[in-house]
């Protein structure tokens, strides 16, 4: 059997054709765009959500430094002291906590180089959930006797 050749298409479904090729290409160009401007709405209103927090967290400092001139300064001086003693004594704490995580934790010798990307997400839950228990046991307070 012979086959019969087909007929040329006529220029109303060329023109069907290319209206609904533009149109789809419209429509996923529309979608796309309101996707973007979504996602730099949100970006814009979680900004604008941390400049007003930092305006608050500026507003309460002045506030308090407003407070501040009415103390003489030899009361002055001893509150920088105790400021001084007290980033001290967390940053004392911070080191000691830092210490108490490098015995705490000793990364198996395929994590410390690991040969391939899956290897290196293993290594990485897994320092997760030892972070999580180191956590854990240092609120509870049984590794700050171990110093």
């Amino acid at each position: 059997m012979a086959r019969r050749p087909r007929k040329p298409l006529s220029s109303i479904a060329w023109l069907l054709g290319a209206i609904i090729s533009v149109s789809g290409a419209y429509i996923v160009y529309q979608v796309r765009v309101a996707g973007m401007e979504s996602r730099v709405q949100q970006k814009l209103e979680r900004t604008q959500a941390a400049i007003q927090k930092i305006q608050q967290q500026q507003q309460a400092r002045r506030e308090l430094h407003a407070e501040a001139p009415s103390i003489n300064p030899e009361e002055r001086a001893r509150q920088q002291v105790a400021a001084r003693l007290r980033q001290a004594e967390l940053a004392a704490a911070a080191r000691a906590k830092e210490k108490a995580w490098e015995r705490f934790y000793l990364p198996p010798n395929a994590c410390i180089y690991p040969e391939s990307d899956q290897r290196a997400d293993v290594c990485h839950a897994w320092e997760g959930k030892a972070r999580q228990q180191f956590e854990d046991a240092w609120a509870s307070g049984q590794l700050q006797t171990q110093r």
